[in-house]
């Protein structure tokens, strides 16, 4: 309390005495950094509980797809689940559908981020399945592994004319597989190969399977890594083969001396039925400069 009971003089004492500011409180470097840690903390929170609610929304999602699956295939001849993200949690259930199927025909299932452990389900409905007639694997992710289980499976397979396979990534000994199985198949009538990586090892072995499989019609093998040496391979196959009507080789290293040996084979082939043999270098494939025989 003032020492005087007047405010005037209260003030004027105050007034005389000498002023010294107030001082500011700032935060040391470490709270500064202390606060800087928590801010960052809790918007890493934040981040982590918005991946988690988009991880979780995800597999309820694929959950409701895998439950979803039979209810939608039942009683349908023709089914397109493209660009779904299916995955091979879908591929074990689409291969549980394909098992009791009794009515699914044709089947599209291209960019669904099907991989190796995808083919293994799909590849073992395919040996059960006799109904399916069209299928379509294309832009997948389908490497080494997935052509050696479904290449046993064509082989095996007792029903299935169309199958798509292009853009995906078989090569080396999966590639040769899936030859193999062309080779060993008796049903299918049209095969999509493009743009994977054959390579000449690849062609090697279609054309082997060209000497005896007598039943397909359209072959595409277009953007394979096929060099003239792989070409030759071709040619020899094709010097035997008596039902293909349409061949595309495009976009493949054969060179002219390739392409001169594959015409020379279907020429020396008195039971040849080829009508369209594509050489062309364009971009799409069967829609570039053909030439008829």
């Amino acid at each position: 309390p003032l020492p005087f009971s007047n405010p005037v003089a209260s003030f004027l004492l105050l007034a005389s005495l000498p002023w010294q500011p107030h001082s500011v409180l700032r935060p040391s470097c470490a709270d500064a950094e202390a606060a800087s840690i928590a801010s960052a903390g809790a918007r890493e929170r934040r981040r982590g509980s918005a991946a988690r609610q988009q991880l979780f929304v995800r597999c309820q999602s694929e959950r409701r797809q895998q439950q979803q699956l039979p209810r939608f295939c039942c009683g349908r001849k023709d089914v397109d689940l493209s660009e779904n993200r299916l995955g091979k949690k879908g591929a074990k259930a689409l291969s549980a559908v394909l098992h009791e199927n009794t009515t699914l025909v044709t089947l599209k299932l291209s960019g669904n981020e099907l991989n190796d452990q995808a083919a293994k389900y799909l590849a073992d409905a395919l040996l059960t399945n006799n109904k399916l007639e069209s299928l379509d694997l294309s832009h997948n992710a389908f490497g080494e592994s997935a052509g050696e289980v479904l290449g046993t499976a064509i082989a095996e397979n007792a029903g299935m004319k169309e199958l798509n396979l292009s853009w995906n990534c078989f090569r080396g000994q999966g590639a040769v597989a899936v030859a193999k199985g062309l080779g060993a198949n008796i049903f299918l009538r049209v095969l999509d190969l493009s743009y994977n990586g054959f390579g000449n090892k690849g062609a090697a072995a279609l054309g082997e399977a060209l000497k005896i499989n007598n039943v397909l019609e359209e072959l595409n093998v277009g953007n394979n890594r096929i060099s003239l040496e792989g070409a030759l391979c071709l040619a020899l196959g094709l010097k035997e083969n008596k039902t293909l009507r349409c061949l595309s080789v495009t976009r493949n290293p054969i060179q002219s001396e390739g392409c001169i040996r594959i015409l020379k084979a279907i020429q020396a082939n008195p039971g040849a039925v080829l009508e369209v043999l594509d050489f062309s270098v364009g971009v799409n494939g069967w829609k570039g400069v053909r030439c008829g025989l």
